[in-house]
């Protein structure tokens, strides 16, 4: 069961979006616990207004704006996000099982004051990817699924390339409407922003379809 928690109050599901509201001390804290088959956690914040910091520390002591590990602070209303797994740079914000916090900041400026005046709404998702949601291919033999719609709308599988190989293709094919294909190695795991290859589906005789190839 993936489950989190907030600190002060409510809870928090992976793969579930929530929204909330920064609360009236300027940050709100979050808590997720990372088990020994998590391969990679994926937070991602978006304000609607004003600028928030994405703040994260593995145990206590709780993150803020002068003491974290990890953090995201674009400016303005620009989105945030984290992606932490065993590559992770510093070393100790790299993925170990146990607690992680994490803090939503609202700040005004630059030097990160506290905006305890104006709340701002925001939107935040944690993404949980455990070896038990990879979907291990075998040369030649396709693998028949359904991509969930929503929040939870990726699907990952992995594919370990023959030494001596001269090219490995990935096709999807018989896709009942449009999807996106990414391609990486290792973590973090592919994704729109961050793959080697992509390729979005085009329609075909028997569905949307496309592949990738590498030599």
């Amino acid at each position: 069961q993936k489950t989190a928690y907030e600190i002060t109050y409510g809870d928090w599901s992976s793969d579930v979006c929530s929204s909330d509201l920064v609360s009236g001390t300027g940050i709100d804290y979050y808590g997720y616990e990372a088990k020994p088959e998590t391969l990679e956690l994926r937070v991602e914040l978006v304000p609607v207004r004003n600028d928030v910091n994405l703040l994260a520390r593995r145990e206590l002591l709780l993150p803020r704006g002068d003491f974290y590990t990890l953090a995201s602070t674009n400016s303005g209303s620009q989105p945030e996000e984290l992606i932490i797994t065993s590559n992770t740079v510093p070393a100790a914000g790299a993925l170990r099982p146990g607690q992680w916090f994490f803090a939503v900041e609202n700040v005004t400026d630059p030097g990160g004051n506290l905006a305890l005046a104006t709340n701002t709404a925001y939107t935040l998702r944690l993404r949980e990817v455990t070896t038990n949601d990879v979907t291990r291919l075998s040369n030649g033999v396709p693998a028949l699924t359904r991509v969930a719609s929503g929040c939870d709308n990726i699907d990952y599988y992995v594919f370990r390339v023959s030494t001596g190989a001269v090219e490995v293709a990935f096709k999807v094919f018989n896709a009942e409407s449009n999807l996106a294909l990414y391609l990486g190695r290792g973590t973090p795991l592919p994704s729109p922003a961050q793959n080697l290859a992509s390729r979005t589906l085009l329609p075909g005789a028997t569905g949307f379809e496309g592949d990738l190839r590498l030599t």
